[in-house]
């Protein structure tokens, strides 16, 4: 997964809440705010990355499943 840089300015005391909590959780304050951001678009229904995949896995699944090969006929009553 390829990563990019975000740089942004922010109030000095949201950011030293935020520093706190981070290290409450025993993290660096980027990987905090990463995890948020990951949070927030999982809440809004927005895959990404392994999600994403694993989302596109199951729908391949699914559709084997569903397409007929996967289908054991019924029983018969051929006593």
């Amino acid at each position: 997964m390829s990563k990019a840089v975000v740089s942004f300015k922010i109030d000095s005391r949201i950011k030293e809440i935020l520093q706190k909590l981070a290290e409450e959780d025993t993290r660096t304050l980027s990987n905090y705010l990463v995890t948020i951001i990951q949070d927030h678009l999982k809440a809004k229904g927005i895959l990404w990355g392994a999600e994403e995949q694993h989302e596109e896995n199951e729908k391949e699944e699914s559709a084997i499943r569903f397409s007929g090969k996967n289908i054991t006929p019924p029983p018969t009553d051929d006593h």
